[in-house]
């Protein structure tokens, strides 16, 4: 299902219709907003220094921008992968500044976004904000290499802490953060293939 730019994936369609059966349909609204706020800080900053946006992926797990890779210099691209952190800071400011009580729990869930957005694994901002630093340092080739190795040691990490705490309810995102780890990998062995092929 897509709307102009914003594919909203059918297990949030489905996890709106199902808290409307649970009355928590305003609380998973108001979590469905901090994770779009979060996006289109990232859109605005994007669409500032001209990267195309193909679409925003809406799903229970968060939130993707699929954007066409363009070369901008590392203020830039650490302005972009800050700004949705950023957004949550801000969030978290206007709810203690309204002081809603009935809203603490968003104030904790972007506190939680913020953390985690931080954890370098694909895809999430930690990981491209790492990306970026080390791309300043080392070539591309071992850039990737060892990025690879330090998002494979935070997904174990990450595994081995939500086994311990018994946070079991976050392991799906965990099995999706795994799927993107392999599908990045598999991505990038393609392209360097066809690169290959091509300067043959």
């Amino acid at each position: 299902m897509i709307i102009a730019k914003i594919k909203i994936h059918y297990s949030l369609i489905f996890l709106l219709i199902l808290s409307l059966f649970t009355g928590s349909f305003f609380k998973i609204l108001g979590i469905i907003f901090c994770i779009f706020f979060h996006e289109f800080s990232h859109f605005i900053f994007l669409k500032l220094f001209r990267v195309k946006v193909n679409h925003l992926e809406l799903s229970v797990i968060g939130g993707i921008l699929e954007i066409e890779e363009v070369n901008l210099s590392l203020i830039k691209k650490l302005i972009i992968n800050f700004s949705g952190i950023c957004a949550n800071i801000l969030i978290i400011i206007v709810l203690k500044y309204l002081d809603f009580s009935t809203l603490n729990y968003l104030i904790s869930y972007n506190f939680c976004i913020i953390i985690f957005n931080l954890i370098p694994i694909i895809p999430l901002d930690g990981f491209r904000i790492l990306n970026d630093l080390l791309s300043t340092i080392y070539d591309d080739d071992y850039t990737f290499l060892l990025i690879k190795r330090i998002d494979l040691f935070c997904l174990i990490m990450l595994l081995i802490i939500l086994l311990l705490l018994k946070i079991y309810g976050l392991f799906l995102i965990w099995c999706f953060l795994l799927y993107k780890y392999f599908k990045y990998n598999i991505d990038d062995r393609k392209l360097k293939k066809l690169m290959y092929l091509l300067k043959k």
